[in-house]
């Protein structure tokens, strides 16, 4: 007979005067009455639907599969993944855990600082192209997941099913090339849940291994809290990638995240190159930015108090030896481009020099450093996102200089990155 004794729990809530009662049915029984009523129906996970998945990776045939897979050497992006298995934060934060994890996993350092002295990706700081709230109340686009991978400083390679060329064996060619490969690239899917008759719709995970003979694919299912990690049928998956996101109207995909490999910029590596001041002049000029930015400061405002903060130091940016014709060019056009839209900000036509010329003045000549400069590294994050976002977003520029900006900005990064940890060294005793 099944019991409906419930087990009475005194919990001490914050703010409120007196215990709350919650009735936790005993195992088997059904809720009683009144148990977790503010919150209704509740889950401890869900039960992983076999087939159309194959299995759990933690049974005996997925262990067994995933032991054949190491020694095929199409699991050797399990090792850093699962260092970094991380669950999501919130029910609807899967491309957030899903990037957390990967960046974490390509040892790309976020330059900001996640808790103590720890710089390290955590969801809450995947903020800088679309607000936290935004996605807890409709999940990320593959758009702006893209997006945000670019601008914590991975490499993006964005592919859907609906592309020209793209195609079952293409697909599977990209995975077992990326989960046979020890430090990247991450390989992401952004599918349908359906398609495996699994609850919900749209999310991301990492992929961690592949297996030749069942043509099966390891995921790193990042809401941990619903199922476990489990293999799939590739064709399977493929199919679930083709499913349209409601909200962009487009397939869903696929995405390869690699950690940037640029060295420091000399001339001839583009149209542009770096002309870094001392670093540590640069730091703790940035920092003073940083401080003396408030929330509502429009791009304008930033842009003078950017400019006023560099002041003391050379132009971040010249025209490479290689290409100065060229290169002043670029630069020209990166001004225009962003000139633009500060005008927009200050509600003038586009093309109307005169309110961005009134409004920032000389701080003109800051508009490139302020594009190339990473902007977690001096912007608050209350600036990350709307007009600001727009100004930095370089999805808006043309391709050949938004590769330029992306180059730099990597650039200043590793530099930044080596300082840090000649500076960790030279403090040892």
């Amino acid at each position: 007979m099944t019991s409906t004794k419930p087990i009475n729990l005194a919990v001490p809530v914050p703010g409120v005067s007196a215990p709350v009662d919650l009735r936790v049915p005993v195992p088997g029984g059904p809720v009683a009455p009144g148990a977790i009523g503010a919150i209704g129906r509740t889950f401890h996970r869900r039960e992983l639907a076999c087939p159309p998945a194959i299995c759990s990776f933690s049974s005996a045939q997925g262990r067994q599969l995933f032991k054949e897979a190491l020694g095929a050497g199409t699991a050797e992006a399990s090792f850093s993944l699962l260092e970094h298995f991380h669950t999501q934060e919130d029910p609807s934060f899967c491309g957030l855990g899903t990037l957390a994890m990967s960046l974490n996993a390509l040892n790309i350092d976020p330059g900001r600082i996640w808790k103590g002295v720890w710089r390290w990706f955590n969801d809450d700081m995947l903020d800088c192209c679309e607000p936290l709230e935004r996605v807890r109340q409709r999940g990320i686009s593959l758009d702006r997941f893209c997006c945000l991978a670019k601008c914590n400083g991975a490499e993006v390679e964005m592919h859907r099913p609906t592309d020209p060329g793209e195609e079952l064996e293409s697909f599977r060619h990209r995975l077992i090339d990326a989960v046979s490969r020890v430090g990247g690239p991450v390989f992401v899917v952004a599918y349908s849940r359906k398609a495996f008759k699994q609850t919900g719709d749209g999310h991301y995970s990492p992929v961690a291994a592949y297996h030749e003979e069942n043509d099966a694919a390891l995921i790193l299912d990042v809401a941990r809290f619903k199922l476990p990690p489990h293999w799939v049928p590739v064709p399977l998956l493929w199919e679930a990638l083709k499913y349209i996101d409601s909200a962009s109207g487009l397939a869903r995909g696929y995405v390869l995240l690699s950690r940037p490999q640029v060295p420091p910029s000399m001339p001839g590596d583009g149209l542009l190159s770096l002309a870094l001041p001392d670093l540590h002049d640069l730091l703790l000029a940035v920092d003073g930015v940083r401080r003396s930015l408030v929330a509502n400061d429009t791009p304008v405002q930033v842009l003078r108090a950017l400019h006023k903060g560099l002041s003391g130091l050379s132009p971040l940016v010249r025209c490479s030896v290689d290409a100065e014709a060229k290169g002043s060019a670029a630069l020209s056009e990166l001004r225009g481009c962003t000139m633009g839209l500060l005008n927009q900000d200050c509600g003038a036509e586009a093309g109307d020099a005169s309110c961005g010329n009134s409004c920032a003045g000389e701080a003109l000549k800051s508009l490139v450093d302020m594009l190339v400069l990473p902007p977690t590294l001096w912007l608050p994050p209350e600036l990350l996102m709307g007009s600001m976002a727009r100004v930095l977003d370089i999805d808006r520029l043309p391709d050949a200089l938004a590769s330029e900006v992306i180059r730099l900005r990597t650039q200043i990064s590793c530099e930044l990155e080596k300082y840090s940890d000649q500076s960790a060294e030279a403090r040892k005793p």
